[in-house]
């Protein structure tokens, strides 16, 4: 099983950007939030490899204590 993101609208907000300045972290902060699709096209792949490497163990810990023998990780849900 993969994580796979689905987000069409969204609000990013960095801070501590550039060694905190706050003008160019806030210029940033708008370019990002004006292009978010293209944003996400770029992150999403990141996101989701992250979570996957964290969240996945972690269900297939609960589903083998709820179930006994399922990994969840392996069962294709969608």
């Amino acid at each position: 099983m993969k994580i796979k993101l689905k987000i069409s609208k969204g609000k990013v907000h960095l801070t501590n950007l550039f060694n905190g300045d706050k003008q160019l972290g806030e210029m940033i902060n708008t370019a990002i939030n004006q292009n978010f699709e293209s944003f996400m096209k770029e992150m999403s792949p990141i996101i989701e490899q992250t979570l996957s490497k964290f969240l996945l163990p972690t269900i297939d810990g609960i589903c083998l204590r709820a179930f006994h023998t399922i990994v969840c990780s392996e069962i294709n849900v969608l």
